[in-house]
C-alpha cells in the first residue's frame, strides 16, 4: 500500500492524495491553493504519476479540499463521492473559480463542460453508511467542520485507514467530529499543532462587545467572512445573542446560505437557524447596500480576506467609528493580512490606509493541539501521517507525538510513501 501526496504536504492548502492498494488507486480530495491576489496554485495531475484512478473521494466543500476536482473531468471519467452539500457547494465555488480563472488570464483550467461531466460521475456518500464501489470499501464520518465535511475511513488490505479532512469541535450549526475508534493507518490534518483555541463563548462575548460599541457610537461592525461556513455561523452567533441587531449579508456566502437551507438534517436547530436566516437583510442589488451604510448595522461578507468582493465595496465607505472584524486566518500575501500588519489595503491596485479599528478574533473552525493529540490516542493507529499543516511549526508536533510512542511521518509533496510493504 502507498500514498502520494500531490499537494497538501508541507502546507495548507491543495489537499490531494493517491492511496494505491490490491483494491485500486483512490484520490482522496484535490483542492487549489488561495494565496493572497495571486494565481491560485494546483496540485499535481495523478496522471502525471499513474494511468488509472478508481475512486475520487471528497471530504469538504472548501476550495483547498474540492476546488480543482472538475479539472480531472476535462479528459477522464472516474466515480467520485462525497456528501451532497459537498456537491451543491462545490458548484457554487467552481462557477466562481472558472470566472476568476478568465479575470486573472488562466488558460490551463476546467470550463463549465468539465464541471457538468463531473456532476455525471458524482454519487452520494451519507454519513455512517459502509459503502462498497468495486473493490473499495469506506465510510464518512461527521467531521464537524462544515455542512456535510467528512472523516474517510477506507479498508484496504485487511487494514484501516482513515483520513481527517479538516476537523473541527466547536461549532454552533454542527456537533463535533465523530470519531472512528482504532485505525491502523491516521492521516491527520494538524493546521493547528501549536495552539489551542480559546472558548468558543469567551470570543461570542469578545464579538457582541465590538459590535456594540461600534453601533452604539455610530458606526457600522463590518466582519469580513468566508462563504461557506463563516457566515453562516456568524448568523446563527449573532442572533442568539440579539435578535434585533440589522444584520446585512453579501457576497458569496448568500449563495452557500441557500446550501444550508436546503440541507436542514445537516444542521443543529435547524428552526431556529432558518429564523434567523429570516430575519436578516440580503444585500442582492446596489440599492440594499447603499441601505446596508446608510444607518449603524453588523454587515457580513466576502472575501473573508479582502481580497475581491463587495466588502472592497464596503472598506472605503463605512462610517465614523466602525469596526472590522476578522474571524478568519489571514495567508500571507493577502489584504486581510496587510491590513493587520500595516493598516493598509489595496483596491484596483491602489493602496488605501484604513483608519478604522481592526481586531482579528480566531473562530478557527480547525480543532487544536488539544484535540489533535485526543484523536490520536483514541485512534490509536501504528503509523500517523500529517498533512494540512505549516511546514514551520509540524516537526516540532511530530517530536511531540513521537515521544508519546507514536510512528509519525510529515508527508511532502510527491514523495512516495509506503504504508506497508
Amino acid at each position: 500500500m502507498k500514498i502520494l501526496p500531490l499537494g497538501g504536504a508541507e502546507e495548507v492548502g491543495r489537499s490531494a492524495f493517491v492511496i494505491e492498494a490490491e483494491e485500486g488507486r483512490v484520490l482522496i480530495d484535490y483542492g487549489v491553493k488561495l494565496e493572497g491576489g495571486a494565481l491560485p496554485r494546483y496540485p499535481d495531475s495523478p496522471y502525471k504519476y499513474i494511468n488509472k484512478l478508481d475512486l475520487i473521494l471528497i471530504s469538504h466543500g472548501h476550495l483547498d479540499h474540492i476546488g480543482y476536482v472538475p479539472y480531472i473531468y476535462r479528459k477522464h471519467k472516474v466515480p467520485w463521492y462525497s456528501t451532497p452539500p459537498t456537491l451543491d457547494i462545490g458548484e457554487i465555488l467552481w462557477k466562481d473559480s472558472i470566472k476568476l480563472a478568465k479575470l486573472k488570464g488562466v488558460t490551463d483550467h476546467y470550463s463549465q463542460k468539465a464541471v457538468e461531466r463531473a456532476k455525471e460521475y458524482w454519487y452520494p456518500g451519507l454519513y455512517h453508511n459502509q459503502i462498497k464501489h468495486n473493490n473499495i470499501s469506506f465510510r464518512f464520518w461527521d467531521a464537524g467542520h462544515i455542512i456535510g465535511s467528512a472523516g474517510i475511513t477506507l479498508n484496504l488490505e485487511g487494514k484501516r485507514v482513515h483520513y481527517t479532512g479538516d476537523i473541527g469541535y466547536r461549532s454552533v450549526l454542527h456537533p463535533p467530529y465523530e470519531h472512528p475508534g482504532e485505525v491502523n493507518y491516521l492521516f491527520t490534518e494538524a493546521t493547528y499543532a501549536d495552539k489551542d483555541h480559546p472558548p468558543i463563548d469567551n470570543l461570542i462575548n469578545e464579538l457582541m462587545e465590538l459590535i456594540y460599541e461600534a453601533l452604539d457610537n455610530g458606526g457600522h461592525a463590518l466582519i469580513p467572512a468566508f462563504a461557506v461556513g463563516r457566515t453562516q455561523e456568524l448568523i446563527k452567533i449573532i442572533r442568539e445573542r440579539d435578535k434585533h441587531i440589522p444584520i446585512f449579508v453579501d457576497g458569496m456566502g448568500k449563495t452557500v446560505t441557500r446550501v444550508y437551507l436546503k440541507y436542514g438534517s445537516y444542521v443543529k436547530d435547524f428552526e431556529h437557524f432558518e429564523q434567523d436566516i429570516m430575519s436578516v437583510n440580503i444585500v442582492d442589488n446596489i440599492r440594499v447596500r447603499k441601505r446596508a451604510l446608510r444607518d449603524p448595522a453588523v454587515i457580513i461578507t466576502t472575501a473573508g480576506m479582502l481580497d475581491g468582493g463587495p466588502v472592497l465595496y464596503y472598506l472605503p465607505n463605512l462610517k465614523p467609528n466602525s469596526k472590522i472584524i476578522l474571524t478568519g486566518y489571514q495567508v500571507e500575501g493577502s489584504n486581510g493580512r496587510r491590513l493587520l500588519d500595516e493598516g493598509r489595503v489595496e483596491i484596483d491596485g491602489q493602496s488605501f490606509k484604513i483608519d478604522h479599528e481592526v481586531h482579528h478574533l480566531d473562530f478557527s473552525a480547525h480543532v487544536g493541539r488539544k484535540q489533535l493529540i485526543d484523536f490520536a490516542n483514541r485512534a490509536n493507529p501504528e503509523r500517523i501521517f500529517l498533512e494540512h499543516v505549516d511546514k514551520e511549526k509540524v516537526y516540532a508536533f511530530k517530536e511531540d507525538l513521537e515521544n508519546m510512542g507514536f510512528n509519525v511521518t510529515v508527508l511532502k509533496r510527491n514523495s512516495v510513501e509506503k504504508l506497508r510493504e
